[in-house]
């Protein structure tokens, strides 16, 4: 009987949840909104990131994130050799374990080269989505001077990233409406903190601002984001395993195709954050976003 109903509670949750969310939102005021959420429009500004513009960015992926994955991966290949770069056949608790065996035996070592590979990827991501949303206000903004405030705002994006994944995991023990709807209310808030240098609490709260009155149409741009990167991720590795299959010395290879989907999608990962922050501005405060030919020509 116990089973049954918490079973019921599973199935059911959700959609209760999901009801008194509706219910509370149908009695607060509706958000004016100047224009409407451009889906289309995000989306061409998160891929435009690889017009003739985004050269400097990709060479910044390429030092902050595509290079320390490599060594990341060449080192732990060194220190276990038995562990592949991909491990086809064994599973993944498999090669999990293997990790867990090297966190046993070179703790400080794994833990050092994790905590380097985040912050070499929060760093470009602090300077890209500024570059990109400032490019997309129509700012005269230069990398050099993203760079230059990147370090600055490090541990502050590192406190609103670990302070929106908890409100998220926790808000998920709520039969996950209210998770879906934090993520959405939060997801700018990275590029509020970098773009307005507001403080953590204040980050998040404009975030949640500018979001209300669009967050179903940022859900399905997210969902479309997900898409199509999984698709391309997909294409990608079923191309490399037809050309160089599963032949020992294609190990490096693996580890640099690897390393290039990594800076694919952490360009494509900024250039959407910083769209989504961009067009959430027009669509709220209604300042003029210039026409892309412009600002990635």
């Amino acid at each position: 009987m116990m089973a049954m109903l918490m079973l019921g509670l599973f199935l059911l949750g959700p959609f209760v949840t999901l009801g008194i969310w509706l219910w509370l939102r149908s009695r607060r005021e509706p958000v004016e909104l100047i224009e409407t959420f451009d889906i289309g429009s995000v989306l061409g500004r998160s891929f435009a990131v690889f017009g003739r513009e985004g050269r400097p960015v990709a060479l910044l992926a390429l030092l902050l994130v595509g290079l320390p994955q490599m060594l990341w991966m060449m080192t732990l290949r060194a220190v276990m050799p038995e562990l592949p770069a991909v491990s086809p056949g064994t599973g993944p608790n498999a090669q999990a374990d293997r990790l867990i065996g090297l966190f046993r035996t070179f703790p400080a070592a794994m833990t050092g080269g994790m905590l380097a590979l985040l912050l070499c990827s929060f760093l470009f991501y602090i300077v890209a989505i500024r570059f990109w949303a400032q490019r997309g206000e129509g700012r005269d903004v230069t990398l050099g001077s993203a760079i230059r405030l990147a370090p600055g705002l490090l541990l502050p994006t590192l406190a609103v990233t670990v302070l929106g994944y908890l409100g998220f995991l926790a808000s998920l023990l709520l039969f996950v409406v209210p998770g879906v709807v934090m993520a959405l209310n939060w997801l700018a808030a990275i590029p509020v903190m970098v773009n307005e240098r507001t403080g953590i609490i204040e980050a998040l709260r404009r975030s949640r601002m500018l979001a209300m009155g669009s967050r179903g149409r940022m859900l399905v741009a997210a969902l479309l984001m997900l898409v199509l990167t999984m698709l391309v991720s997909l294409v990608g590795n079923v191309a490399m395993r037809g050309l160089i299959g599963d032949a020992a010395p294609a190990a490096t290879l693996l580890i640099v195709v690897q390393a290039l989907v990594a800076i694919l999608s952490a360009i494509v990962h900024a250039g959407f954050f910083a769209a989504v922050y961009v067009e959430l501005r027009r669509v709220r405060e209604g300042f003029a976003i210039p026409m892309l030919a412009e600002v990635f020509a």
